[in-house]
């Protein structure tokens, strides 16, 4: 089955047919094309679109029509490129590259969800330099706001915002904590930056999007993955915690820990969460020295 009909298969729901023709479909609705454009686009359609395409009844045709935009195709290419092992396509990241300079690390790379609701569930206390001298990096959307609001909290005593904030600092690019709101940022910098990850002294965070229509087992797979790219960018230890909007202690799922045989780790499980159970917002957040052996 081909991407476009498994998302189609996903995407389509029961409708009422009330006193229509039994050769006649009901209108998808704005929910539906909705949910298409953020699956294929990762945004939310324009008023436009999502007029014309919420009157029409053909999933498959909006699936295909969406996925056939150059808009798709470059998303393709950069998630591709993204996740693949450094030699993917070198134009791809030559506009990556140039769009992390321009924006000064500031722009999003991709937004498959609401992010400033993803951004109010973050563990703070994980951001918190334990002796109050590092400052603290944060890159991608956002962070303008997330880095003022770190100190607001006391979280820690300086916060920076974009490259050029860690290009100012007098010890080049080194800080405590590097808090990344766009997943995509660690691949990015892994490959046109990577000083940036190199001088992060403690640790890194960054949110696990899920996408719609994942499994359980998908988002699984995901979040492994991330797991494995911060493990191969020398972090000990990686915990997958969802926080709480609410305030509270976050949830640890579980933690992993590279192991001395390279590309092997362990996870620890740490608690449960029931299949369908878990929050829309989770986060990654990287060690380079394991809990315990803090002091």
């Amino acid at each position: 089955m081909s991407q476009v009909a498994k998302l189609a298969a996903k995407l389509r729901r029961p409708q009422p047919r009330a006193a229509t023709p039994q050769d006649e479909s009901p209108p998808l609705g704005p929910a539906v094309v909705n949910d298409v454009y953020r699956a294929l686009l990762g945004r939310a359609p324009d008023p436009e679109g999502l007029a014309h395409w919420s009157s029409t009844s053909d999933l498959e045709v909006l699936v295909k029509a969406v996925s056939d935009t150059g808009e798709h195709q470059q998303r393709v290419r950069l998630l591709a490129a993204l996740a693949g092992d450094g030699r993917g396509d070198d134009g791809v990241m030559a506009d990556v590259g140039a769009t992390l300079a321009a924006s000064d690390g500031l722009a999003p790379l991709d937004d498959p969800f609401s992010l400033p609701s993803v951004l109010r569930t973050l563990p703070w206390h994980e951001v918190a330099d334990p002796w109050g001298e590092l400052p603290a990096l944060v890159l991608g959307p956002y962070a303008q706001q997330l880095s003022a609001e770190l100190v607001g909290r006391e979280v820690v005593n300086v916060a920076y915002a974009g490259l050029s904030g860690a290009a100012g600092q007098e010890t080049q690019s080194s800080h405590g904590t590097l808090v990344l709101t766009d997943e995509l940022y660690v691949s990015a910098l892994a490959r046109v930056r990577r000083d940036i990850i190199d001088g992060t002294l403690l640790r890194l965070l960054h949110p696990v999007p899920f996408h719609f229509g994942e499994s359980h087992d998908e988002r699984q797979l995901a979040v492994l993955g991330a797991r494995r790219r911060l493990h191969r960018l020398g972090f000990i230890e990686v915990s997958h915690v969802f926080g709480r909007r609410h305030g509270g202690e976050p949830v640890v799922v579980d933690t992993s820990f590279a192991m001395p045989v390279p590309g092997e780790i362990l996870t620890v499980p740490r608690t449960t969460l029931p299949e369908g159970k878990e929050p829309m917002a989770a986060w990654l957040v990287a060690r380079r020295v394991p809990v315990e052996d803090q002091s």
